[in-house]
């Protein structure tokens, strides 16, 4: 079982100029997997900054996950990523529910 020591539980809200871009890239992600909706076929992304190339594979179950995400974020919504056999206190569980922890 997983404990969080760190936050990785805090959500993340894009900002405004944010959006467009997360948006486009949720589309891309998913006209990427459409021919492979049947198979285990790894997605290739390809990250650049200036001169600099970097290249990484991704399972597409990851990717569609990451689709999901950033369709949410575009939509405005927070994301968290918390794993499901994490173990929480009682005030992370709260905050990952966005309800008021123990009194």
């Amino acid at each position: 079982m997983t404990t969080i020591t760190r936050r990785t539980q805090d959500p993340v809200l894009l900002a405004e100029e944010d959006i467009d871009a997360a948006a486009q890239a949720a589309r891309e992600l998913r006209t990427a997997l459409e021919p492979r909706l049947a198979g285990p076929e790894l997605v290739h992304l390809l990250m650049k900054e200036g001169s600099e190339r970097r290249e990484a594979a991704l399972p597409a179950a990851a990717a569609r996950l990451l689709a999901d995400m950033l369709t949410e974020l575009a939509r405005g919504n927070a994301v968290s990523i918390v794993p499901l056999n994490a173990e929480l206190t009682t005030q992370q569980a709260a905050n990952v529910l966005g309800c008021h922890g123990p009194t």
